[in-house]
């Protein structure tokens, strides 16, 4: 029989309806088809999960390629750059729209939810980004979500310097998408923007932000055990102790041997489980951990202890 654990979410992708988390993200292999709120919350009761992270995950350059692909195409320099700002105004709005209310589901439930911020991203400007910051930790924000492969820029941009004093002075968590290129956009100009390494300089500037680091079994083959960006996760972990690192996304068919070397390489004090529902098959990923070679210790480290150090319910 499987040990009961106490049970943290580190990634969960929340949508306000069903048709918001069709249009964010179209995978296949949904397993809760859409993200809303009592999806969420049949999810959690069945697995057992006592608390989560809701985080709002901001396509930013996915969005404004399809926004501005509905405009005519031949406009001068100065209708472009008019288009442009409109464009800008229409996604700040719907991200800062998208933050309040993840703030207000999280406000309803604090013992149960941490909500996570998005659009921090150097697209929408210091102002806005710090003004975001602040509103959103006045209302009960824990924490901020980086996608800079969705933004397509560099964590280390001098552009976020001012956020990320703002994220430090607030003690907000980062969580932070790291390894594989995953923009659904059309248009993509380089893909190393989250590797590991292009966080060293942020960290390096900034020693007490608290940054979780996503996907530690994302694309195995490519990027797991034994990889260039695994070993960036190595470096990273030893050099820098305010970093760890969350398992999600790459092993709902099983929890194998290379993925616990994985972790262990890391430290299991370092790693937080974490589903990145509803894109993957949460329930399935989670079984596979209670039911892995870790030893009880290590599984409760990982599944709630590392967690509620990170970042306390």
């Amino acid at each position: 029989m499987t040990q009961e654990f106490n049970v943290i979410d580190c990634h969960i992708h929340l949508n306000r309806s069903e048709q918001e988390g069709w249009n964010a993200r179209a995978i296949e292999d949904r397993w809760d088809r859409g993200g809303s709120l009592p999806q969420l919350e049949r999810y959690m009761r069945e697995a057992s999960v006592s608390a989560g992270w809701i985080i709002n995950a901001w396509p930013t350059e996915a969005m404004r390629q399809a926004l501005k692909s509905r405009a005519p195409k031949s406009l001068d320099e100065e209708a472009e750059e008019v288009l442009e700002g409109r464009i800008r105004e229409v996604m700040r709005g719907r991200c800062g729209r998208k933050n309040a209310w993840l703030c207000d589901v999280a406000g309803k439930a604090p013992e149960k939810y941490a909500a996570f911020l998005g659009g921090v991203d150097p697209y929408f400007g210091t102002d806005w980004i710090v003004d975001q910051l602040v509103q959103g930790a006045a209302a009960g924000a824990r924490g901020v979500k980086i996608i800079s492969t969705w933004g397509q820029y560099y964590p280390s941009d001098p552009a976020l310097q001012a956020a990320f004093e703002k994220i430090e002075e607030l003690g907000l968590v980062i969580l932070a998408h790291a390894g594989g290129m995953d923009s659904h956009a059309s248009e993509v100009h380089a893909r190393d923007y989250a590797l590991p390494v292009q966080w060293r300089p942020v960290l390096e500037r900034h020693p007490n932000l608290k940054i979780v680091m996503a996907h530690l079994g994302f694309l195995q083959p490519l990027s797991g055990y034994g990889s260039e960006t695994h070993q960036q996760r190595i470096e990273l972990a030893r050099d820098f102790p305010n970093v760890s690192y969350d398992i999600s996304c790459g092993y709902e068919e099983g929890f194998d041997e290379t993925l616990i070397g994985m972790i262990r390489e890391i430290g299991a004090d370092r790693v937080v489980w974490a589903s990145d529902w509803h894109a993957h098959r949460a329930v399935l990923s989670l079984q596979g951990l209670k039911r892995s070679l870790l030893t009880e210790d290590e599984k409760r480290a990982i599944l709630s202890e590392n967690a509620h150090r990170i970042l306390p319910f």
